[in-house]
């Protein structure tokens, strides 16, 4: 499979340009690659998506087979005072818009049905899927600005 990290605000479409990590196999661990962060917004409080698209596709194919918008993660917050009141510090939240964050994204095939039991013998029917997903794991955050 071939998967893309492409600099967008929304999942969606065919993918375009070059494969990030291009032909791994099932079950294949990919190298850390480094990705620019992606603009934060202006003013800090308004509301953006703009960042990565995590797309897996078939090799040569452009038709995403999984696809995520990675998340933007939120900027650190110093300690305030308001009406004497002194806030603690907020650290910043990995994401594609914080600098130094490190991010791994997995990328899951399609899944099976099963059956889940509980102890009290009632029986829940999971359904199989036709596609699969990618989920992105926030591993590395922000350098730290609280004590």
């Amino acid at each position: 499979m071939d998967v893309y990290a492409i600099a967008a605000a929304a999942a969606g479409g065919a993918t375009s340009g070059a494969p990030t990590f291009p032909g791994l196999a099932p079950a294949a661990v990919a190298t850390w690659t480094g990705l620019t962060a992606r603009p934060a917004p202006v003013p800090p409080a308004a509301a953006t998506t703009d960042s990565y698209r995590v797309a897996a596709t078939a090799p040569a194919s452009t038709a995403p087979l999984a696809e995520v918008l990675a998340p933007v993660g939120s900027p650190a917050v110093p300690s305030t005072t308001v009406f004497g009141v002194v806030s603690q510090p907020l650290d910043a939240i990995a994401g594609t818009q914080q600098p130094l964050s490190a991010l791994t994204a997995v990328v899951f095939g399609p899944q099976v049905s099963y059956t889940l039991r509980t102890p009290t013998g009632a029986t829940v029917t999971i359904a199989a899927t036709a596609t699969g997903g990618v989920t992105v794991l926030l591993d590395k955050h922000p350098p730290r600005i609280s004590p």
